[in-house]
């Protein structure tokens, strides 16, 4: 759950519905430490975890944060940072894909 519109509406009618939902946002980013605005903005915000976490606690639904800044950084920063290959083209979330067994050994 980002604390946006999309993930909170899906996450309330499945729990409407009957479902079973647990609500879980990514840590993914920590804008003061990368430089930027002390103020975070987005998917990643305080105020968006916490919009997530209220909602869920609203609906009577758990809700869990996964930070995991350090493997978002490790992955789809700096991998892509360190890669070999001028081929390498970014996935979906800027992370190289892997190279083929054997390739650059």
């Amino acid at each position: 759950m980002s604390g946006g519109v999309d993930s909170s509406v899906a996450a309330v009618m499945l729990h409407e519905q009957g479902y079973e939902v647990i609500g879980l946002t990514m840590k993914t980013w920590d804008y003061a430490s990368a430089g930027g605005s002390s103020k975070e903005t987005g998917c990643c915000s305080l105020d968006s975890i916490n919009d997530a976490r209220a909602l869920a606690v609203g609906y009577g639904f758990p809700h869990y944060i996964l930070d995991i800044r350090d493997e978002f950084v490790r992955i789809t920063v700096r991998r892509p940072e360190a890669s070999a290959l001028p081929t390498a083209a970014p996935g979906p979330s800027g992370a190289a894909p892997p190279s083929p067994a054997g390739e650059g050994a």
